[in-house]
């Protein structure tokens, strides 16, 4: 037992000096760190780990969710795995505030902002995220689709989805500082763009 550790529930450990262990088969090892949930360890100095098979190995470190891979260059992480030996992460995110999805992320809003990396698909251009006003959610992919070559890049333009009256989706792409406006129609892998409007 640590210097003012705290142990509760079944077969719990508190080693770290002002460290609390609860909950089944958990242990505290770091100073002032803290495990709970079952089976889980918390080695790092402020560490905490919940959850199931969950270890938390670097200092200031969360994990949470169920045996996940450890990593010290993260902050926080939510494994997935589903046993001791097939350990595995859902999500990371390192200090440095760079995120990493195991699946696909989207992103929900009412008013989405997307950022415009490059216009040009011939050097690779793509837009980062599009959201879609109704919920809905576009991947732009580099390479992958078409927009308006006259585009400015940069941050502050939006994109909505929305259907017709006959029930044909197509595209509205604005662009705040200039207020222009396009409409987009086409294909899953080719849309065409017609202005409509701004200064």
């Amino acid at each position: 037992m640590g210097i003012s550790s705290h142990v509760e529930g079944i077969a719990t450990f508190s080693q770290g000096d002002y460290s609390h262990a609860e909950g089944q088969y958990t242990a505290s090892i770091g100073t002032g760190s803290h495990a709970e949930g079952n089976t889980t360890i918390a080695t790092g100095a402020n560490s905490h780990t919940e959850g199931l098979g969950t270890n938390a190995i670097a200092d200031n470190q969360h994990v949470s969710g169920q045996y996940n891979v450890t990593d010290t260059q993260q902050a926080v992480i939510v494994g997935n795995g589903t046993s001791n030996s097939d350990r595995s992460n859902a999500y990371t995110l390192d200090w440095e505030g760079n995120e990493r999805i195991a699946g696909q992320g989207y992103i929900y809003s009412k008013q989405p902002v997307i950022s415009l990396v490059s216009n040009n698909l011939s050097t690779g251009g793509k837009f980062d995220i599009m959201t879609c006003m109704d919920g809905d959610y576009i991947i732009w992919e580099q390479g992958i689709k078409d927009f308006p070559s006259n585009v400015t890049e940069g941050d502050g333009h939006m994109l909505q989805k929305r259907t017709s009256a006959g029930g044909s989706a197509y595209l509205i792409l604005t662009e705040f500082d200039t207020n222009r406006m396009w409409v987009g129609s086409g294909t899953s892998t080719s849309v065409t763009w017609r202005e409509i409007g701004g200064n």
